[in-house]
């Protein structure tokens, strides 16, 4: 008997388990207000303020510990685009999560006599296809902003009478507008 019990000791203490802390850290780094959500909690973080902390008491056995996927969400704004992932948190282990700005903004101004844009094509520098296209309905004398994926693009516009005007380079840099003034010449 007291052989069976000094062979079960180890067994026990193999499968033994203890709780360990796990920090997810979640910082705002996009000068901006932004909406996010951690573990179906809802945070408002401001600019600059101080990183959203989620703590984490995970079972950590000798061979192995326990895990938990933490889903995470943020809103998109003009500037960021709409994220849902999931973060595995381990015991012991902290994660540290930046949100960050990651689309420009393009502003067109219709300057044209009298016509509508419908199309707004992008196309990166170096690729040969365009690779963005945008459905808008700009008329004469108004101005819309979409938002895009950053970097050096050359910007297409299509009127309502399907013509194709030439085709203009833009540095698009996340967290900023560029402003495109569309006359209507080809």
């Amino acid at each position: 008997m007291k052989k069976l019990i000094l062979y079960f000791i180890p067994v026990l203490l193999l499968f033994s388990a203890c709780a360990k802390e796990s920090d997810l850290t979640v910082h705002n780094d996009t000068g901006q207000t932004v909406t996010v959500k951690i573990d179906h909690i809802l945070h408002l973080m401001y600019t600059n303020s101080e990183p959203v902390v989620e703590t984490y008491f995970l079972n950590s056995f000798i061979f192995y510990g326990e895990t938990k996927k933490v889903p995470v969400e943020y809103v998109g704004t003009p500037y960021l685009k709409q994220n849902n992932f999931t973060i595995e948190m381990k015991p012991g282990k902290d994660k540290v999560y930046h949100v960050e700005l990651n689309l420009a903004c393009l502003t067109i101004r219709n300057l044209s006599p009298g016509l509508t844009i419908t199309k707004v094509r992008l196309m990166d520098v170096g690729s040969v296809e365009w690779t963005e296209e945008y459905e808008v309905n700009i008329a004469a004398e108004e101005i819309e902003t979409i938002s895009v994926e950053p970097g050096d693009k050359f910007v297409q516009i299509e009127d309502i009478y399907e013509s194709i005007f030439q085709s203009e380079y833009f540095e698009l840099i996340a967290g900023e507008t560029s402003l495109y003034n569309f006359f209507g010449f080809k």
